[in-house]
């Protein structure tokens, strides 16, 4: 029988391993440091060079993009303000990733029921204000 020093000591060594990658995230499945391509994260585009949303940079060069249902999108079929949903690869630093997919999907479609003044129109009871530069 070890003695109990030795049990202690190795008890020890395993815990502060277990809390060493644990809190410091260890690394991705591919050892990229990267977490698996399974987060989530949906929010308003703001901005371009890569895609931007929430503040979070995403390389979407090899990313299956939907617009509307259809796929093989691009970056150029974005625009600032759409809601979108990324599929992706997020860094340890939390501000940039790698999206695998990204979807677009216009959150309103009807008919226009009404003009009710200049830049404002009605669809589906939902009043809506188009501003300066709407596409």
């Amino acid at each position: 029988m070890k003695p109990l020093t030795h049990r202690l000591g190795s008890l020890l060594l395993a815990c502060t391993a277990t809390l060493f990658f644990t809190q410091c995230g260890g690394v991705g499945e591919d050892g990229s440091g990267m977490t698996p391509p399974d987060t989530h994260t949906t929010g308003v585009v703001n901005g371009f060079g890569s895609v931007v949303v929430n503040g979070i940079h995403f390389d979407v060069r090899s990313a299956d993009i939907v617009v509307d249902g259809v796929a093989r999108r691009t970056q150029a079929d974005l625009r600032v303000g759409m809601v979108v949903d990324v599929v992706s690869r997020i860094a340890p630093s939390g501000n940039a990733g790698t999206a695998t997919r990204l979807v677009y999907e216009s959150l309103l479609r009807g008919n226009i029921e009404a003009l009710p003044g200049a830049g404002v129109v009605s669809v589906l009871g939902q009043r809506i204000v188009i501003e300066e530069g709407t596409p």
